[in-house]
């Protein structure tokens, strides 16, 4: 089998891996007040299966294994929980009009 098509297949392996994952199936995009925080929690999965699905050939061992990178994952996940919990109690209820509503109501935006 020629180099290319053995990556093509580990590489769909892997997008199956992270598409079907428990981790990837609970990002809700409607727990983030910016898109790049949900882009990042997308990249931290998808970085957990392509490192699991890697030959232990390319690891070297300064590497994560994948149960310190889950680990890590789950801790920030619980960081980005109680820094959002704190920082709305923390602020007077105007400041909250600017980090954006839970709610599903149409602003009233002109634009």
């Amino acid at each position: 089998m020629r180099l290319a098509a053995q990556f093509r297949d580990w590489s769909e392996t892997v997008e199956e891996a992270i598409y079907n994952s428990p981790e990837f199936k609970a990002i809700d995009k409607n727990d983030f007040s910016f898109d790049f925080e949900y882009d990042r929690r997308r990249i931290a999965v998808a970085k957990i299966y392509a490192l699991q699905a890697l030959d232990d050939k390319y690891k070297q061992p300064s590497d994560l294994s994948v149960e310190e990178m889950r680990d890590a994952y789950e801790k920030g996940i619980e960081w980005s929980r109680m820094a959002r919990e704190h920082a709305t109690e923390a602020l007077p209820p105007s400041a909250l009009d600017y980090l954006g509503s839970d709610s599903n109501e149409e602003d009233d935006l002109p634009f």
